[in-house]
């Protein structure tokens, strides 16, 4: 069968995995919102001799309630989704809190954050 022969072209597939060391890289974790949903996404940012190189971590995505609410409250609710998200990937990989930045468009939400 064609999708047997497929199958073992899988191990030909390089995905990289390492991190490096903490030094090196920082989690960057991005919150938006709108009418319609509220998300985060993380990414890994790290400095090899000087090469930037970035890569996707994950992302978590949520509806907005039906009940109507604010931008500046759905923004606060990324913020929100956005912070428990980074909490269980810190605890996942065992991160250090110093290595995170996190980012908002919103200075509303911000300010109530401080």
């Amino acid at each position: 069968m064609q999708w047997l022969d497929e199958l073992k072209e899988l191990s030909k597939i390089k995905i990289p995995g390492v991190w490096g060391t903490a030094d090196h890289w920082t989690l960057h974790v991005f919150c938006d919102a709108s009418l319609d949903a509220y998300a985060a996404a993380i990414f890994l940012s790290s400095d090899n001799q000087g090469e930037i190189i970035l890569r996707f971590v994950g992302s978590k995505y949520l509806v907005s309630p039906l009940k109507r609410l604010t931008i500046p409250r759905l923004e606060l609710l990324a913020c929100l989704l956005g912070a428990r998200f980074a909490k269980y990937i810190v605890e996942a990989f065992d991160i250090p809190s110093k290595a995170l930045t996190f980012w908002s468009d919103s200075t509303t939400a911000i300010s109530w954050i401080q």
